[in-house]
């Protein structure tokens, strides 16, 4: 009688299972190495009908937990009669569901042998090439009156050859099951990697469900709400569905089989059961698994009502969106440092169009932890706006190590988020440090050491290839003279850590001095620039010293006479004068000398998809602004936004200066480093100003001549 009750209880399930939510909606998938195997201890079962009812809904919950999966079956008694492996998508899967009926139905009379089941079921697996990620699950139903002779010699060899497969033995107890057993079974499944589920309403099967879920990395079970029902009582629940869910899945465990479930999509409207392009509907003895497929995105409201007994409900959602922080490898200590995340769907970055917020809370290696905000509104350290690609600019972290990221992702007006866990590193990047040796009253043509520099990572030398620093000079004259970077002393492979800077200036004039790093470090391209030093060739003049004028003498009185009649001479002009004037007209033709050898402002700005922007040899420009500063151009006559506290400086030789104003220097970056104090660009240099990206260009945009009309500026 047990025997027949269990029959009909498992093929009712299995028929409801096959004609009702689980095959509609299975994809046919590949054969998988990741097998689960079920041991049945069949003769242990009482026939009880809470027992057969409580297997029979085990059953329903681990096939669709692991819904596609490839699913082998296996008497205690009669370990050689395996069925399967056969996936649970399979058409061929409903005949073995039959034949599961049949093998549960019956006994061999056989000793119940577990080492000797687990030998058979070891060499099943290893023919059938298993992966690591296969399961054993062992179900018994023991009681005190009727004790299992199941633990025989060997089961310890067993144990330790599963454990070095990495395929655990996970013991499964229905309610009544002897605490000796229990304990023993706890034991093994421990050594092997596994775990013990003693089945209950609700707790045992939600610890079951909520396990697998996150073992298989679907997620996790959200409690949805829980009541002990009587005939007037009913349990409302509120279930909040994110944009971009593929499936939400609703399971509630009961105790009584007489529950029923209504479901309203946000706009009020009831979900039905038989719509099985929207939802599908599952009813084990103990078991309601409810799926809505692709959706509506609000709250959703859930009714239960039944006749007695405990009822939980909880929820899980596959969504198409995930999230992902942007690997930028390693980041340097004490430099600011781009935070970058995106949405993607499917491996693809995607645009949302609804209203998200994005959060990033950044926690540091002492502990510390601090909040960001990411947009991808193209401003804060954004690129491009709209380009499903979420950043922000964070300050200089100072402590070495690895900073753990929670990336949340909100819609405000649905009350709902998806998170995701990452981290990124901060660690010392190689530096220069430069200390001046002699920078003023340099003489023309005269070759002098004027510092020296050391390239270190937190203060300990480290060696790099000389061509990997670069000094440049930025001055007013064609003919600077020329610089040298020579190392001290090679250490290895013609690299070295100090070097000398010597500069043979060609004539007397002012100049900058930047030194820069450009080399590869830790996976990325690593810049470094050093603060400017001035170096002058201008000689001081130093007043000569002068003789004390001679003592004043009286003259000698003189008998009054009338004067000679002498020719008018003209009063001397005072040497003063004579200076000033001589100095005035120097400087108008020193001015006029130096403006026209300054060179007119050159080159193009291009967009980030190669639209011309800007044609400075077209610029128009105020005459006053043309005549003070030929070679000038600041940032606010572009009308570009974000550029307008930057000043380009156009040398010569295709020689371009850029610096920064007071307000520019926290928003604008030249290839990728912020924009403080002064920094040459060439050809082909990056700016990023305002979340927007350009490119400077020597080379004419294709189709055009050389002094075309620019374009509108950029807004």
């Amino acid at each position: 009688m047990k025997k027949t009750l269990l029959s009909i209880s498992i093929l009712v399930a299995l028929v409801l299972w096959v004609g009702g939510s689980f095959g509609s909606h299975a994809q046919a998938q590949q054969p998988s190495d990741k097998i689960t195997v079920l041991i049945f201890d069949r003769a242990s079962f009482d026939g009880a009908q809470a027992d057969s009812d409580l297997i029979n809904s085990f059953l329903g919950l681990i096939f669709k937990l692991k819904e596609g999966q490839p699913f082998a079956f296996v008497a205690l008694d009669d370990p050689f009669a395996t069925l399967g492996p056969i996936e649970t998508d399979s058409v061929e899967f409903p005949a073995v569901r039959r034949e599961l009926d049949v093998m549960l139905s019956g006994t061999s009379g056989a000793a119940r042998d577990l080492s000797g089941a687990l030998a058979e079921i070891y060499n099943f697996l290893g023919s059938e090439r298993a992966g690591a990620q296969t399961a054993i699950y062992f179900i018994t139903g023991s009681t005190d009156e009727m004790t299992t002779p199941v633990l025989q010699n060997g089961l310890v060899q067993m144990v330790h050859l599963l454990g070095e497969k990495g395929w655990p033995l996970h013991s499964v107890t229905l309610p009544g099951a002897s605490e000796e057993l229990a304990a023993v079974l706890s034991a093994i499944s421990k050594d092997t990697g596994g775990e013990s589920y003693p089945l209950s309403i609700p707790d045992g099967m939600e610890h079951f469900a909520d396990r697998i879920l996150r073992l298989e990395a679907k997620g996790s079970l959200t409690e949805l709400g829980s009541i002990e029902l009587t005939a007037n009582s009913s349990l409302e629940m509120t279930l909040h569905i994110a944009p971009g869910t593929e499936a939400a899945n609703m399971i509630f465990f009961r105790e009584d089989r007489v529950t029923a479930f209504r479901i309203k999509n946000p706009d009020g409207f009831e979900a039905s059961a038989g719509d099985r392009t929207s939802s599908s509907l599952t009813e084990l003895p103990n078991l309601v698994i409810w799926q809505i497929l692709d959706p509506a995105p609000g709250k959703w409201q859930i009714d239960a009502r039944g006749v007695e007994g405990v009822i939980s409900g909880w929820h899980y959602s596959t969504n198409k969106y995930s999230l992902m922080l942007q690997s930028f490898g390693a980041q340097p200590l004490g430099q600011p440092a781009t935070l970058a995340a995106y949405v993607f769907e499917h491996g693809l970055p995607v645009v949302l169009e609804d209203e998200v917020t994005l959060t990033a809370r950044i926690t540091s290696p002492d502990g510390t932890t601090v909040t960001y905000s990411l947009n991808d509104r193209g401003k804060l350290g954004d690129a491009v706006a709209g380009d499903a690609y979420f950043a922000a600019t964070i300050p200089p972290q100072t402590a070495e190590g690895d900073y753990s990221v929670e990336l949340e992702l909100s819609w405000p007006k649905l009350e709902h988020t998806i998170t995701a866990r990452d981290s990124f590193e901060i660690r010392s990047f190689p530096s220069l440090a430069v200390t001046p040796v002699k920078v003023d009253d340099l003489r023309s043509g005269e070759r002098t050491k004027i510092a020296t520099v050391f390239a270190n990572i937190n203060g300990t030398p480290f060696a790099v290839f000389g061509e990997r620093i670069s000094v440049d000079m930025a001055t007013v004259v064609e003919e600077p003279g020329e610089i040298e970077l020579v190392p001290q002393r090679i250490i290895s492979e013609g690299k070295a850590s100090n070097f000398d800077v010597f500069y043979t200036p060609a004539k007397e004039t002012l100049s900058t001095v930047i030194v820069r790093l450009n080399m590869e470090y830790a996976g990325r391209m690593h810049s470094y620039s050093t603060d400017s030093m001035v170096v002058s060739t201008l000689r001081t003049l130093v007043a000569t010293p002068q003789p004390p004028p001679p003592p004043v003498v009286a003259p000698t009185p003189v008998p009054p006479q009338l004067p000679a009649l002498e020719p008018v001479k003209s009063a001397p002009v005072p040497i003063a004068l004579v200076i000033v004037l001589a100095a005035v007209s120097l400087s108008i033709l020193g001015l006029a000398a130096y403006w026209l050898t300054r060179p007119t402002p050159f080159g193009y700005l291009y967009g980030d998809r190669g639209q011309l922007v800007i044609d400075f040899s077209t610029l128009q420009r105020r005459p006053v602004m043309n005549l003070a500063f030929r070679n000038v151009v600041n940032g606010s006559e572009l009308g570009i936004s974000g550029l307008e506290g930057a000043k380009f400086t156009f040398m010569s030789s295709q020689q371009v200066v850029m610096s920064s104003g007071q307000s520019s220097h926290a928003t604008v970056r030249v290839n990728n480093q912020p924009l403080i104090g002064q920094m040459s660009i060439h050809d082909n240099s990056w700016i990023g100003a305002a979340g927007r990206l350009y490119s400077f260009s020597t080379t004419p945009p294709a189709g055009s001549t050389e002094g075309a009309v620019a374009p509108a500026t950029a807004d």
